[in-house]
């Protein structure tokens, strides 16, 4: 196998800086989302753009999906094919041609103007079949580089043989593969399963936490291939052994999904622990090779090189997010610390990895802020954005509840944090993204004299294309839907969904005479017609919320909690859902799940809505029980004492 230390001179390998491409190109995408995400949030621009609950969830599709899946799917591309030398290759070009068409596909759907949108774990989506041919694409080329990827190996000891930069990379490979077998066992099961509700969350969780383990592996590989001038032995059989240990989870994972039911609790709770307990394995092995760390620190801040200060951060990002990791014990914003500290750390890394190859490939870039302060910007910001997180998380704060405000000191300074850190980290993905884009694209172009000089204007063009987004997205919000499901809004009545029925006249009379039947509490025969709805739009929330009130009303709590979840996962937004879970979480006696429910529901309900006074009061008589069984336990326990 050709060594991961050789030199490129001559012409840029193409479908290498196609991987660079598209990675930078999803990047600049993303931040462009992400924008539109501040500003739609910001008074003096919020009445300008598309605010509503629908307009925003959809840039937050194509922000996450261009931030992780787009952006570390090229850059796998890219690490592959430079160690592997695989630029020549016919399966690492088909894998680039469908990677850059499936990219493309998933932007045309959002011009569709139908399909729901469902903030699913890891990967969200448009429910539509454009949305979903584009990522069936990605998924395909992601199959096809995982494959070639991991064709060097005949047997688990050749393993061994590799260098750790190659080995690291095999490793990356093949939990890219057990990901994506995950994914297609997880389909076929649940195709399989009667009355199955489509659910993303499901399908994706499985996958979503192996790559987590791809990442961490191909990152640890980018960590020794730049700076292997510090550590030039090419050959550790001891951190290949420790490398073959790390990827058994990813070999656990199959058998898990193949043999658990699914879906079940037991599903989601293995993959949580496996992803605690296991992944950060070959973490510490890598950590003590890089060292003796003095070198590469005294370099980092004595020359600035940027590719080193990339490598630098990000070893402290991926050691903060493990140990927010440890700390998670509910479901707070500390989860969304740990997953932006570790999404940072391999962002950070992989930035290193694409100076070095458009450095390899010849491509000059002259620009000082790119040259030597982008990565401090761009680490700084994560650090300080996830610190601000995992303060709010520590007072309590859940996740995706908009306009949400605090009055503590620390949760002040925790908004702080996060808000500078993030606006710091979005600065650096631009520059850091349109730079070199910029140059690229001059340099692919000069047979079009014209064109190259329009891309001078670097920052005009950035502003014009983020409002390009918003008008778009305020067109989007004003086009009529296909979608029944997309018509129903929330409710008046926490316990009914009557308003904005589907245009069809019998859908909208089924769905009224469920309402009705809900509220003379013949429960019986609300859930027999919700079932019906339910059968023919399985992705509709309200019909789903309305059969979870029904489940309560027989007194069926289990059933009511999964009807209330699964309509949350449709529809995080629908605020009814999380009224019913609170309620229904009371009745199991979990008062601190009940009011983190109840409070979502008073943060997201606007103050017209009838049922705040009820939920206020249910919060305090919560607090007030659960204030009792604390002195309780303490008094009882100063007894043993």
């Amino acid at each position: 196998m050709d060594s991961p230390y050789r030199s490129v001179s001559g012409m840029p390998s193409h479908p290498l800086l196609g991987w660079v491409g598209l990675g930078l190109s999803s990047l600049l995408l993303s931040s462009c989302f992400g924008l539109y995400l501040i500003l739609s949030r910001i008074p003096w621009f919020s009445p300008w753009l598309a605010t509503t609950t629908t307009g925003f969830s959809r840039a937050l599709v194509y922000h996450v999906n261009f931030a992780v899946l787009i952006w570390f799917l090229a850059m796998t591309g890219a690490l592959i094919t430079r160690i592997y030398d695989s630029s020549k290759q016919l399966s690492n070009q088909v894998a680039l041609v469908l990677s850059w068409v499936g990219t493309v596909i998933l932007l045309v759907a959002g011009i569709s103007g139908t399909g729901q949108t469902v903030l699913s774990n890891y990967i969200p989506v448009l429910h539509n079949t454009v949305f979903i041919s584009g990522l069936a694409l990605l998924g395909l080329g992601a199959f096809i580089l995982a494959s070639h990827g991991i064709s060097t190996l005949s047997t688990p000891q050749n393993l061994l043989r590799f260098n750790p930069i190659q080995a690291y990379v095999a490793g990356g490979s093949f939990a890219w593969f057990a990901a994506l077998i995950a994914l297609l066992v997880i389909t076929w099961r649940l195709a399989g399963v009667q009355d199955a509700t489509p659910d993303y969350n499901t399908l994706f969780w499985a996958s979503g936490h192996i790559l987590q383990l791809a990442h961490v592996l191909l990152l640890l590989g980018v960590w020794l291939f730049l700076t292997r001038s510090f550590h030039p032995t090419s050959y550790s059989p001891w951190l290949s052994l420790v490398l073959l240990i790390s990827i058994l989870p990813a070999m656990a994972s199959l058998i898990i999904v193949i043999f658990i039911p699914i879906p079940s609790s037991g599903y989601l709770h293995l993959f949580t622990n496996l992803m605690e307990y296991t992944f950060w394995w070959p973490v510490p092995g890598t950590i003590l090779t890089l060292w003796p760390g003095w070198p590469i620190v005294k370099s980092v801040f004595k020359e600035n090189n940027a590719i080193l200060i990339s490598v630098f951060l990000s070893i402290i990002l991926l050691i903060q997010g493990i140990i927010f990791g440890m700390m998670i014990d509910r479901d707070t914003v500390l989860v969304t610390a740990h997953y932006h500290a570790a999404v940072g750390a391999v962002t950070l890394g992989y930035m290193g990895l694409v100076r070095h190859l458009l450095s390899e490939s010849q491509v000059t870039i002259d620009n000082h802020l790119w040259l030597r302060w982008q990565p401090w910007m761009f680490g700084i910001g994560v650090i300080l954005l996830t610190s601000g997180l995992e303060i709010l998380g520590i007072e309590g704060v859940e996740r995706k509840i908009p306009g949400l405000t605090t009055t503590s000191l620390s949760g002040i300074l925790g908004m702080v944090l996060a808000g500078a850190g993030g606006s710091l980290a979005m600065a650096g993905v631009v520059v850091f993204s349109l730079v070199p884009l910029t140059v690229l694209v001059q340099k692919n172009m000069r047979r079009l004299p014209r064109l190259p000089s329009l891309f001078h204007h670097r920052f005009p063009l950035l502003i014009i294309t983020v409002f390009t987004i918003a008008i778009l997205a305020q067109l989007l919000e004003r086009m009529p839907s296909t979608n029944p499901q997309a018509t129903l809004p929330a409710e008046n009545s926490p316990e009914t969904s009557t308003n904005k029925l589907s245009a069809k006249d019998t859908l909208q009379q089924r769905f009224l005479e469920g309402a009705l039947l809900l509220q003379a509490k013949r429960y019986n025969e609300a859930m027999a017609v919700f079932h019906g709805i339910l059968q023919e739009y399985p992705r509709m929330p309200e019909a789903r919320v309305n059969l979870g009130y029904a489940l309560l009303g027989v007194g069926k709590i289990r059933a009511s909690l999964d009807a209330f979840q699964e309509a949350l996962l449709l529809n995080p937004y629908q605020t009814n859902a999380y009224y019913g879970l609170a309620i229904a979480l009371e009745s199991e006696g979990n008062l601190e799940m009940a009011l983190g429910a109840m409070r979502s529901f008073i943060h997201m309900s606007p103050d017209t809505d009838p049922w705040l006074p009820r939920a206020r009061s249910a919060v305090w008589e919560w607090e007030s029980e659960l204030k009792k069984l604390q002195d309780q336990s303490y008094n009882d326990g100063k007894h043993k004492k």
